[in-house]
């Protein structure tokens, strides 16, 4: 018994008819994949290789509308019987609407209702799933600071923290000005752009003032001391300026000794 081939343009066509398909030529795989899904938990079928295992399982229908993929016949007839089967979608539909907008911006856009609304942090975390730092730095993005929980991230005190991390203070310092802790000061820190790298830049020419100041106060102590007792008392300094500032290093350092040359033993014979 032969089976008629299989026509990758009736998939196409079928799937524009039922309205899987967008204006670009895009399939709803999504959307497509959950409706796929649904019908097949509907079937006792002994065998679950040969069906979808989630509603998010691309790949099994991928494989399918792919032409150059060998796959089971027994798929090929079960999607072509849910295609005949099945009525176009409602554009209208919530998991229409689900498939047109990206989860992430979505997501988003519910904290943000939410917590315009008045809700907490707290209930806005346990309502959409979403972690309390992800709540936290969406409402900072947005400037929608009325509901940050808890209270003493207040307005007040994030304008603290980013003035105090623009001066250079550490994140430990700035925690316990503020009573506040050290993760929701990187918090803060992180969501203000360009702080992060201004404040690189700071720990950048703090340790280069710090370690030039200890070679020459070293020398100041020490003015009989060669490279070699420099390099040794003040070795994080004398290393990093080496990387960073080789010139520098160079001529603040005592002039290098030239090598002692040891005598060479004579073999005396009796």
């Amino acid at each position: 018994m032969s089976y008629p081939p299989i026509s990758f343009d009736f998939y196409r066509e079928r799937l524009r008819e039922l309205g899987y398909v967008t204006k670009n030529n895009s399939i709803r795989r999504r959307l497509l994949s959950s409706e796929f899904y649904r019908f097949t938990l509907q079937l006792k079928y002994p065998f679950d290789s040969l069906l979808p295992k989630t509603a998010v399982d691309y790949k099994y229908l991928s494989y399918l509308l792919h032409e150059n993929a060998s796959q089971q016949p027994f798929k090929h007839i079960l999607f072509s019987y849910w295609l005949n089967l099945t009525e176009p979608i409602r554009h209208d539909s919530e998991a229409h609407d689900f498939c047109q907008v990206d989860s992430c911006h979505q997501k988003k856009a519910e904290c943000l209702k939410l917590l315009k609304q008045g809700w907490s942090i707290a209930s806005v975390s346990r309502e959409t799933g979403k972690s309390r730092c992800f709540v936290k730095s969406t409402a900072l993005l947005a400037n929608v600071n009325t509901r940050l929980k808890p209270t003493k991230l207040s307005p007040s005190v994030c304008k603290a923290v980013i003035v105090l991390a623009r001066k250079g203070f550490h994140r430990k310092e700035i925690a316990r000005r503020l009573s506040i802790s050290s993760g929701s000061v990187e918090m803060l820190i992180s969501a203000t752009i360009g702080l992060v790298q201004w404040r690189k830049k700071c720990k950048h020419e703090s340790k280069r003032r710090r370690y030039k100041h200890q070679i020459l106060r070293y020398r100041q102590y020490h003015p009989q001391a060669i490279r070699r007792n420099i390099k040794s008392d003040c070795n994080a300094a004398f290393f990093w300026l080496y990387i960073h500032e080789k010139d520098w290093l160079e001529k603040n350092l005592p002039e290098a000794t030239p090598p002692h040359p040891y005598p060479r033993a004579t073999h005396i014979t009796l």
